[in-house]
């Protein structure tokens, strides 16, 4: 009995070491600058909330094919309402975020399709925002806020096809087997 209750102790302990943490987030109108200025409707648009730390990991998963929103480093995925692309303000909770004012940096990741290519584009980070819990001005969550000031025309990146990507290695395998049995 008292080992249980031990176990259960212990249990509720770990618990509580690991609870998630919050953060309020949103996106303005017109926060993007699409490929396609002169037809481009925003409305139903993914947005990403991402962990700054975990871009290049994320970078990668897309490249490979690989990327969906339980992809690491993902806190929250938006859909954007009306024609100018607004996320309205959400609540984002993550076993990644810890309680206790540890301070974050996050981005935004959306994609676009242009020209029959895929791309994706991370903003620009909103740095040193912290959960507080209790904080008397902002009460439980911080609130990041994206802007047109956080994404560049600039900025996008060209979605690789996995088809291309097999042709490349296949060549590299040609190349390889012919020079080992050249010699």
């Amino acid at each position: 009995m008292k080992k249980s209750i031990m176990m259960i102790v212990a249990g509720l302990a770990l618990a509580a070491t690991t609870q998630a943490a919050s953060i309020n987030w949103s996106s303005s109108l017109r926060a993007v600058t699409w490929l396609d200025t002169l037809t481009t409707t925003a409305e139903g648009t993914q947005y990403y909330l991402v962990l700054d730390s975990y871009v290049a990991g994320i970078t990668t998963a897309i490249k490979e094919g690989s990327f969906s929103a339980a992809t690491a480093g993902v806190l929250d995925v938006g859909t954007s309402t009306g024609t100018k692309g607004a996320v309205s303000e959400r609540v984002a909770t993550s076993a990644l975020l810890q309680v206790g004012g540890t301070v974050y940096d996050y981005r935004l990741l959306v994609f676009d399709s242009y020209a029959g290519v895929d791309y994706f584009q991370f903003s620009a980070a909103i740095p040193n925002m912290a959960y507080i819990p209790a904080d008397p001005v902002y009460g439980e969550v911080r609130k990041v806020a994206f802007g047109d000031t956080e994404f560049s025309t600039d900025n996008w990146e060209a979605v690789p096809e996995p088809t291309s990507l097999a042709l490349l290695a296949l060549g590299v395998a040609a190349i390889g087997l012919r020079r080992k049995f050249r010699k």
